[in-house]
């Protein structure tokens, strides 16, 4: 842990009198997550539990959780969100990955602000690409922290850059943190919304460097307590069976069981310029979708518990998936 995490989480749970255990998925938690007085929930348990033994460490993906929901909402060109990506760049930094940022101006309907992808490259064995991504930044709401909308997946990617600068991989990874994916005035991409992932790909195809890249998995909204996978029917075919199968071989069997859907998420720009793309989406959080977007996406409502599964499948379907794209 670096001395900038452990000021942050040291200070949280001082402040909150939290520790990170109670975020599992089959704990009763007796707070809002937004510090509004206590909000008393029955237990829940989850329909799937982690591995035990899996390399992947959910209790240090959830203290990043826990920092990045510190700062409330983070949206685009705000100093909270700067803050933010200071936190992910200290914490690539500290698994000594190489880090690079792609500005853009993020050209909202009410004006631009500036717009900051952070791009971590991880060198293969091969040179061609596995791009791994989520959205850092969050919706503009009043009160609104962004647990599971903007905290749980990039926390999931800076947990996999550790475990990944500890492996020999067999193709170089990219794990791309994209910038104003969420929309200002209603959605409307690339006008409103996916500016980031937008940017990214078409800088990527002008450049040639997207030729290079294989296939993008996408991770999105993995904290619900409840999770349950869509299966996602904008993303390539082939590569969404691939991880349903995956899930199934490693035990996790039913976690794509929450019917069918198509999701216009930040995967959906390297689609249409020919990279095969998935979104691993868990997009029904809380009652009817209730907590999406809404004060209630907060840490009372996500848990270490699911972040680690979805870490855990990400994490070991790497070797095996860089198998089928490198034939």
């Amino acid at each position: 842990m670096t001395r900038r995490r452990a000021l942050i989480c040291g200070l949280l749970l001082a402040l909150c009198g939290l520790a990170l255990t109670p975020y599992g998925c089959s704990d009763a938690i007796n707070s809002n997550g937004n510090g509004n007085g206590p909000q008393p929930r029955p237990p829940q348990r989850p329909k799937l539990l982690p591995r035990e033994g899996m390399a992947f460490r959910m209790d240090a993906a959830f203290e990043h959780v826990v920092a990045l929901v510190s700062d409330g909402a983070r949206t685009t060109g705000s100093p909270a969100l700067h803050r933010a990506r200071s936190y992910i760049i200290d914490e690539l930094d500290s698994c000594g990955v190489q880090v690079d940022l792609d500005f853009f101006d993020a050209n909202y309907p009410r004006g631009t602000r500036p717009g900051i992808n952070i791009i971590a490259t991880l060198p293969g064995a091969r040179p061609e690409v596995l791009v791994i991504g989520a959205h850092y930044d969050t919706k503009d709401m009043p009160d609104f922290v962004g647990a599971n909308d903007g905290a749980t997946a990039p926390a999931l990617l800076i947990e996999l850059a550790y475990q990944l600068s500890l492996r020999s991989l067999p193709m170089t990874v990219k794990l791309v943190f994209f910038d104003a994916e969420e929309a200002e005035v209603g959605w409307d991409p690339p006008r409103d919304g996916l500016l980031g992932s937008t940017h990214l790909a078409e800088l990527w195809r002008k450049t040639g460097e997207l030729e290079n890249v294989r296939a993008l998995v996408l991770v999105d909204l993995i904290g619900d307590r409840d999770l349950n996978l869509k299966t996602e029917l904008n993303s390539t075919g082939w590569l969404r069976r691939f991880f349903e199968q995956r899930a199934d071989e490693m035990g996790y069997l039913g976690l794509f069981s929450d019917g069918e859907t198509r999701v216009d998420d930040d995967h959906i720009p390297f689609l249409k310029r020919g990279v095969a793309a998935v979104d691993l989406i868990d997009f029904n959080y809380g009652p009817e979708n209730r907590y999406w977007h809404s004060v209630e996406d907060n840490l009372t409502n996500v848990c270490k518990e699911s972040v680690g599964i979805i870490g855990d499948l990400v994490l070991e379907s790497i070797d095996p998936l860089a198998e089928k794209l490198l034939r």
